[in-house]
């Protein structure tokens, strides 16, 4: 339980900074002139399959579970089989998620470099913001699959 209790630690961090890595996409699309604004928030939710807002509502339910999860391990409890069963049907969902995000994340560089400078002020460094966002949520990805298996073995 001891593994199981650092993984959740680390997954809590990894989606406190997912949460604020969103909220600065969320603002970064009122930053954007009028004229893409609209646009760009409609390639981003059809592409990663969610709004940000959307994408900051899952991510804090699912950090719920996890946090809720850690406080009984934490408090020296053994966890119920359906919380460890909810956790890991809930692990399993977000990941499948993510994989949406993270394919539009590394699409992303070679769409933006069809933008016309003038529309899109700092380029280059949008293409290199979202190509660093795409290799941390891969991490991250590979991070959740490992508690996605922790959850396994405890539910066999």
């Amino acid at each position: 339980m001891s593994e199981l209790k650092d993984q959740l630690s680390k997954i809590i961090e990894g989606l406190k900074g997912f949460e604020e890595g969103m909220e600065k996409t969320r603002k970064g699309f009122d930053a954007l002139p009028f004229i893409i604004k609209s646009y760009a928030e409609r390639d981003f939710e059809l592409g990663s399959g969610k709004s940000a807002e959307k994408w900051i509502e899952e991510s804090r339910r699912y950090r719920s579970l996890l946090e809720s999860l850690r406080a009984e391990l934490e408090e020296g409890r053994k966890p119920s089989q359906e919380k460890i069963e909810e956790c890991l049907s809930e692990t399993r969902a977000f990941i499948k998620s993510l994989e949406k995000l993270r394919q539009y994340l590394k699409n992303l560089p070679s769409k933006l470099a069809s933008v016309p400078s003038y529309l899109l002020p700092n380029l280059d460094k949008s293409i290199s913001k979202a190509r660093k966002a795409s290799e941390e949520l891969e991490k991250f990805m590979i991070e959740l699959k490992k508690l996605e298996e922790t959850l396994e073995k405890l539910c066999s």
